[in-house]
């Protein structure tokens, strides 16, 4: 029998707390839905001191940016 490790993808938690200030981030449009809460919701209540925006750039992209 072989062991096999799976390697579990970060959360947008993790990628959105681990960015550095005015650090940008591409990601689907269609993550929209899943981030935009995340940030207003979440993180903004367990980070206060961490700050980002989002941007619609075209039909297809969200930019992340980390403010502060």
């Amino acid at each position: 029998m072989q062991v096999v490790k799976v390697k579990k993808s970060p959360s947008w938690t993790t990628i959105l707390t681990e960015m550095e200030v005015e650090q940008e981030i591409p990601v689907e449009l269609s993550k929209r839905n899943t981030i935009s809460p995340l940030i207003s919701r979440q993180l903004s209540l367990s980070h206060p001191h961490m700050g980002w925006t989002t941007e619609k750039l075209n039909d297809k992209v969200l930019m992340i940016k980390r403010i502060k």
